[in-house]
């Protein structure tokens, strides 16, 4: 059987829709800097992935820590959750990245 995420799962997340967003603004700002992106990711797409699991692993922690990690509930809230983050931000961080190791 397939689980279905609940309409209240997802307004719960879209909730916090801005809280994703300060978590990839501020990892940038703070973690994935400059000086460090170039030598430790080989692409904006791995910076991205990397960005997005950080991300996914502050937002369980922080709202969703209630939930069975190895659910399929919490999976498509990840699904959810990594969708947003590569939508919104797939050009930026790719952009970023271009811009500041080539």
């Amino acid at each position: 059987m397939k689980y279905v995420i609940t309409e209240d799962q997802k307004i719960r997340l879209l909730r916090r829709l801005s809280v994703i967003d300060e978590i990839v603004k501020s990892s940038l700002e703070e973690i994935y800097t400059p000086n460090k992106i170039c030598d430790l990711y080989d692409s904006g797409s791995m910076l991205l992935d990397v960005v997005t699991e950080h991300a996914v692993e502050r937002m369980y922690y922080r709202y969703f820590s209630g939930i069975d990690d190895l659910s399929e509930e919490w999976k498509e809230i990840y699904e959810m959750i990594v969708g947003y983050i590569k939508e919104v931000y797939s050009d930026g961080i790719n952009d970023y990245y271009n811009n500041t190791c080539e």
